[in-house]
């Protein structure tokens, strides 16, 4: 019986401590170089795949849109990159961060940083060379978070 009781409030501990953890996580905004590192590590666990997705949607020239796991990507020829998301936050406005593939390794005509801010508003974008022909996007829709200044 004891041991019931101990190994009930063992799982009861983990399960709280999971709970607590995942929580703070949702709760705590993410800054421009904690979704870069999400960003990286994801791009670490799974740029064979999508190298592949990004190669072949290049070579087509057309427009597509498509899901990769849970997470969605596109691909506008005009653009001449595939835009692979990664997570957002946010509800009105918000910032969001991608993972960008180009062709020849730079993104709108850069080679190894971009940014774009708009003139009349305070929509943001800011990218970084990552490796190769990877880019790191960061998208501030309401221009609150500043932190990759």
């Amino acid at each position: 019986m004891k041991k019931r009781i101990v190994a009930c409030v063992l799982i009861t501990a983990v399960v709280l401590f999971l709970g607590i953890f995942l929580l703070c996580r949702a709760l705590i905004p993410k800054t421009y170089e904690t979704a870069k590192e999400e960003c990286v590590r994801f791009l670490n666990d799974n740029r064979d795949e999508m190298e592949e997705i990004a190669v072949n949607l290049l070579a087509e020239e057309r427009v597509a849109f498509g899901q990769f796991g849970e997470r969605a990507y596109s691909y506008t020829p005009a653009d001449n990159f595939v835009e692979f998301e990664v997570d957002g936050q946010g509800m009105l406005g918000g910032q969001y961060w991608s993972l960008i593939y180009t062709k020849d390794g730079s993104f709108h005509g850069n080679a190894e940083t971009y940014l774009w801010e708009e003139p009349l508003g305070n929509n943001v974008y800011r990218a970084e060379k990552l490796t190769g022909n990877w880019w790191y996007l960061w998208s501030d829709y309401d221009g609150t978070e500043r932190s990759f200044q």
